[in-house]
């Protein structure tokens, strides 16, 4: 059975007498949800940059937390922000420390850029995705043996993590409810590349990593995050993650029935389903026994019958089909990789993907 919740908090089972049940109601017809709603935590707004008028950009639903910004129409830097940060930009392409990004902020529709050339270039079209966690307002977390920053949002699978590593395989305190199936990590305060870590397609704590900035398969590592459990990761001693002194920034997600899915699939060389319980609206795929692009597609740029309009994590191109035409369509349970493109489906290619609805 699917989870149930009771606002935010899961509910293990229901019963009617002694018959547990799918489905669960409130007073009169006021559901017992079987999960976050799509809109609910994740979204995105696509928007002519209008430097140096500097409009807020609206229409994502909710106040997001986690911010990721990319100009389509022409090639330059990504730009991370969340609310825990600030107006501190890191870029998914970069391995330079977070610097001020003036005039950003926070909305409770979507954000305001500032006159940023990379996130608000006049005239030229942008998208920017926006995450849910806690409004903003973060707890300070004990659980492991380096003090965490925390926001979560538990429902959605998604929490916000800040802290300081101490060069000594320090444990710190994620604030999920389960383990995360993946935690991309990046210093704040120094040069670093961004590490990706998790339980997925090969992934193996202490034994290997994937990097966001960069297009290497999977490699050897036993030195960036070595653990992760239901309340911690562990943060090695690497530049990476957990060096002495310098500050962090971990992005941890898990898998949300009906919301969103981590997994990896084989490439056939021909057309392929991939079924993840939910239409997708944001799909990343990156192959990972051999090097390639992390490429980004979802429906609020290409639709969702044979999407080609791709963007990659690890550089500065604008929106273009990576030579992968037809992309993806997405199903009402799945979506269809129509390309025999080696980025996205070669016959001997095992690849990572992460979908929300």
């Amino acid at each position: 059975m699917a989870p149930i919740y009771l606002g935010n908090t899961e509910v293990s089972k229901v019963y009617k007498g002694t018959t547990e049940v799918t489905q669960a109601y409130l007073g009169t017809n006021t559901t017992l949800a079987t999960g976050p709603t799509n809109t609910e935590h994740f979204g995105a707004i696509t928007y002519v940059g209008d430097r140096p008028t500097n409009a807020g950009k609206t229409g994502m639903g909710f106040r997001p937390d986690l911010v990721i910004i990319k100009g389509r129409s022409f090639s330059d830097h990504w730009s991370v922000l969340d609310s825990t940060r600030g107006a501190n930009v890191l870029g998914t392409n970069l391995t330079d420390a977070q610097s001020s990004f003036s005039g950003f902020s926070f909305d409770s529709d979507g954000f305001t850029v500032g006159s940023s050339g990379q996130a608000n270039s006049n005239g030229e079209t942008h998208i920017g995705w926006g995450w849910k966690a806690n409004a903003g307002n973060t707890t300070s977390n004990g659980d492991g043996s380096i003090t965490s920053t925390v926001q979560a949002n538990t429902a959605a699978g998604f929490s916000i993590v800040t802290y300081t590593g101490n060069g000594n395989n320090g444990t710190v305190g994620h604030g999920l409810d389960s383990a995360p199936e993946i935690v991309i990590t990046k210093a704040t305060s120094r040069t670093s590349n961004w590490s990706v870590s998790g339980t997925v397609a090969g992934l193996i704590p202490g034994t290997n990593k994937l990097t966001l900035n960069g297009s290497s398969a999977i490699s050897s590592d036993t030195n960036e995050v070595l653990a992760i459990n239901s309340t911690t990761f562990t943060a090695g001693a690497s530049s990476a993650v957990g060096m002495n002194g310098e500050n962090y920034v971990a992005y941890c997600f898990h898998s949300v029935a009906g919301y969103q899915k981590f997994g990896s699939y084989s490439g056939t060389g021909s057309s392929l389903e991939v079924t993840v319980g939910f239409q997708p609206r944001f799909v990343v795929i990156r192959r990972v026994d051999s090097g390639d692009r992390w490429l980004i597609v979802d429906t609020f740029r290409g639709g969702n019958t044979n999407n080609d309009s791709f963007l990659d994590f690890q550089d500065t191109l604008s929106e273009r089909n990576m030579n992968a035409i037809n992309g993806l369509t997405f199903n009402s349970n799945s979506f269809t990789v129509n390309t025999t493109d080696g980025a996205l489906n070669n016959s001997s290619g095992t690849y990572f993907y992460w979908a929300i609805a």
